[in-house]
């Protein structure tokens, strides 16, 4: 995990982002797993994932299965990086009642981060921790990082793709 779930800070996901190196595998229903842990612990009306991948998961767990049995209304957003559709990207965010979107190049991987982002004003700030509280809504970023990330789209790397269009699209958020 490179951020700690807690509240939005621009400058923390910066320094995430180009903190990033590969790992060799693909762990998504690991990664939806400790997701879901992470949104349990936080008392908000709204809870989402936005999951960016350019696969399949590799260590043999069942991310669709694990989207359907744990998300308890949590909508999972899948983005495909590549020209490729992933069946468990489509599958998750299907189970979910979350959005799936292909993105092939710099533009697609734009549209699909801004239309998988909850929308703002009203989206997601408010979330609050505190016992008792309703909170507004809360967005949990997943990222795959395995080697096949370092792979290039239209000559430009999937995963500093990802960087640039999320830490774009994440700036748009509220500070708070």
């Amino acid at each position: 995990r490179a951020i700690p779930f807690a509240e939005f800070e621009a400058d923390r996901w910066k320094a995430a982002f180009n903190a990033i190196r590969w790992d060799g595998t693909t762990p998504l229903s690991h990664s939806i797993r400790e997701a879901f842990a992470d949104l349990r612990g936080v008392q908000a009306r709204r809870k989402e994932i936005l999951l960016i991948s350019d696969g399949e998961d590799t260590c043999g767990g069942d991310p669709i299965g694990t989207a359907r049995h744990e998300a308890e209304g949590v909508r999972i957003h899948t983005i495909s990086l590549g020209e490729r559709v992933s069946d468990q990207l489509a599958g998750i965010a299907l189970v979910t009642g979350g959005t799936y979107s292909i993105a092939f190049d710099n533009n697609t991987f734009e549209e699909a981060t801004a239309d998988s982002l909850p929308e703002l004003p009203g989206g997601l700030p408010d979330a609050d921790n505190s016992p008792g509280s309703s909170g507004g809504g809360v967005l949990e970023v997943i990222l795959d990082v395995s080697n096949s990330m370092w792979g290039h789209v239209e000559g430009r790397a999937k995963m500093d793709l990802a960087r640039s269009s999320l830490a774009d699209a994440l700036a748009d958020l509220p500070a708070d």
